[in-house]
């Protein structure tokens, strides 16, 4: 092989390198941090609902609106600034949201499928929700959120659940700097 030939070989692998690297790197790794993020974020919820529910619950009964203690608010809004809470929501095995940071929705019911066959069958289930779409309960959000819902179990059935929202809008906007900053190092 010629050295020119050489050459035109080693600028065309540099001139794929450039430009595949930093794809890759926002298609790829942009979206792989987000995942981290929410799942993080989806510990932190589970967390925080273990906490609410040993100061809710002191027997294996059902989540209802006479069960909740009447400093709860109190307290929710202490947890809302040291966790940097958006919204919280408790509801009862039947979807009825018995407690919400948003007192007009209190009564209110959930009557969606991933409710139903997924938080009250026992398993998180969490939504990342762009600046500008609808979360789950049709609300549009200004701010990016992680929506996550955490089912309660105690004796080994659900009992009620928490639906705990986190603005993840400064996460999002660094992790995405981050990636683009370092496509454009890498280019």
């Amino acid at each position: 092989m010629s050295k020119i030939g050489f050459l035109r070989n080693i600028l065309l692998m540099s001139f794929v390198a450039i430009i595949i690297i930093p794809l890759y790197t926002i298609f790829f790794t942009s979206p792989a941090f987000i995942k981290l993020l929410m799942d993080d974020t989806e510990k932190k919820a589970a967390q925080i609902a273990t906490h609410l529910a040993s100061m809710i619950i002191k027997e294996p009964v059902d989540l209802e609106k006479t069960s909740l203690p009447v400093d709860l608010s109190v307290n929710i809004r202490k947890l809302q600034k040291e966790f940097n809470l958006m919204k919280l929501r408790i509801f009862s095995t039947t979807g009825e949201i018995i407690y919400s940071t948003d007192p007009l929705e209190i009564g209110k019911i959930n009557r969606e499928s991933y409710f139903h066959d997924v938080v009250i069958k026992g398993d998180k289930h969490t939504k990342v929700v762009q600046k500008g779409i609808r979360t789950r309960e049709n609300q549009l959000v200004s701010v990016d959120v992680i929506e996550t819902y955490v089912p309660v179990i105690r004796g080994g059935r659900v009992v009620g659940a928490f639906e705990i929202y986190y603005d993840i809008t400064n996460e999002k906007k660094a992790l995405q700097a981050l990636v683009y900053r370092s496509s454009v190092i890498l280019f």
